[in-house]
């Protein structure tokens, strides 16, 4: 994302603005938080009452009692602990788990986990930086780069899925920050055995379009039980569009390449998301920037537990799917948080199913890689 930056200070000085707006009579929707958080906020890592409503406000806190392996260098750990969900009693840690390597990724834009190899995770970078997908282990440290041979608009997420037991990747060209593009490049690969080379030749190029116009997307997902790629828009009013990904490829995979570009596809509208409800000190904190700290920047699906994991500027939020509703349905009903973090630009959220644990990194050189696993 090249416009609307996020000043990386703020989201690191939420939590003593949180404790300043509650000390001047600013309760920001505190007074039915649990006793335990209410009485111990000086003392506590942030954390979310396990019984808080959906999208609700939530206690924040000092990280006073922090240490040094809690801490990466670019992180004020004031993240979630130990945190229950109402959807099926899981407690979460969070974590920081190392730091992004390559002195030249310095914009990730987007994550994803192998399905070949449990602690391998891709990254993208944005709008002017080199066609390559970085290789890194789940620590962060460099591992290679594959180069793709196709051009960078403005990438802005990965996603995985797997189709007639082969692991593909999907690239997604789908930034568009002043809605001037008609259409958006999905590149589609299949996932590298390796961890450098290239120029890798993508299996083929789709060509997405919206029913409705131009929209700016930094957050979409294959879903495997349903088939469609959903994608959540950076709107004023975000909304959630659904496109027949899986439908699509199984008549395309394995034709000629040369035959292959540029594919029509079309994503139509959903609803509108069930935004991440923001915090008082989040939505002042936005103004201050000039953007909006609720917007979601990266999300991936589980369809083994049914589960969609969303990342905004400063949460982690999880949609639980219920009963037969598709993933779309259960987007524009209903979202948790489930733990607050403090990088500077957070954009890039993975889901490993190898790993049942969620990987979340920042743009910035160095930036912390984060590790939310259920305990």
């Amino acid at each position: 994302m090249q416009l609307k930056r996020v000043p990386a200070v703020l989201p690191a000085l939420l939590p003593s603005l949180l404790v300043f707006l509650t000390s001047c009579g600013f309760s920001d929707g505190f007074s039915d938080s649990s006793a335990n958080t209410s009485q111990n906020q000086q003392a506590e890592i942030s954390t979310v009452p396990a019984a808080s409503q959906d999208s609700g406000p939530i206690e924040t806190a000092s990280p006073e009692n922090t240490t040094d392996s809690d801490v990466a260098t670019d992180v004020t750990m004031e993240v979630a602990s130990d945190v229950t969900t109402e959807a099926n009693d899981t407690q979460f840690r969070l974590s920081a788990n190392g730091i992004l390597g390559f002195d030249d990724l310095t914009e990730a834009s987007g994550l994803v986990a192998s399905r070949n190899q449990s602690n391998l995770l891709w990254v993208i970078a944005d709008s002017g930086n080199s066609p390559d997908l970085f290789a890194i282990d789940d620590a962060g440290s460099e591992l290679g780069r594959v180069t793709l041979a196709a051009s960078n608009r403005d990438w802005e997420e990965l996603a995985t899925f797997t189709l007639n037991g082969v692991h593909f990747l999907l690239i997604a060209d789908t930034g568009d920050n002043l809605k001037q593009y008609s259409s958006y490049p999905l590149h589609i690969i299949r996932e590298p055995q390796s961890s450098a080379g290239g120029p890798l030749q993508p299996v083929l190029t789709l060509n997405l379009t919206y029913s409705d116009g131009a929209h700016d997307v930094e957050a979409l997902a294959v879903s495997e039980s349903d088939g469609n790629l959903y994608l959540v828009t950076k709107d004023e009013t975000p909304a959630v569009y659904a496109a027949p990904l899986l439908t699509t490829l199984t008549s395309l995979i394995g034709s000629n390449p040369e035959q292959s570009v540029n594919i029509p596809i079309t994503a139509a509208r959903v609803g509108e998301l069930h935004p991440p409800r923001q915090s008082a000190a989040d939505s002042f904190l936005g103004l201050l920037a000039g953007v909006n700290l609720g917007d979601v920047t990266a999300m991936d699906i589980d369809d083994a537990r049914g589960r969609i994991w969303l990342l905004t500027y400063t949460g982690i939020y999880l949609v639980q799917i219920s009963g037969n509703e598709t993933p779309g349905q259960a987007l524009t009903s209903r979202s948790r948080l489930i733990a607050r973090h403090s990088l500077g630009q957070a954009e890039s959220l993975a889901y490993s199913n190898l790993q049942d644990a969620v990987f979340i990194t920042s743009e910035g050189r160095a930036a912390t890689v984060l590790k939310l696993s259920a305990q």
